[in-house]
């Protein structure tokens, strides 16, 4: 799934987050992240989608880092299948098609 023109990206460690988020980081400047993005999907389709798929509300906003901290505690986890299924899913919904 993962597309084959990312091979110049280079990896970094993970985020502060890291025991939390499953999350892959790169070193690409953010003028440059567009041409590596093939999936975009509005913030109300991919919460559309979260609560769809794992009957999870996510809140519209976060006001401070101990705010995402708790949220990021309390939210339903994701195992490497479910995030297919939601990449699957929002293929369906692409922007950039």
């Amino acid at each position: 799934m993962v597309p084959k023109d990312v091979s110049d990206l280079k990896l970094l460690a993970p985020n502060r987050r890291v025991k939390t988020e499953l999350e892959v980081v790169f070193n690409v400047k953010p003028e440059d992240y567009d041409k590596y993005v093939h999936l975009e999907i509005s913030v109300d389709d991919a919460r559309t989608l979260i609560e769809k798929l794992y009957k999870t509300t996510l809140p519209n906003r976060i006001y401070d880092i101990e705010d995402a901290k708790r949220i990021i505690e309390e939210t339903k986890k994701m195992d490497i299948l479910s995030c297919e299924v939601f990449y699957i899913e929002a293929m369906k919904l692409n922007l950039k098609k």
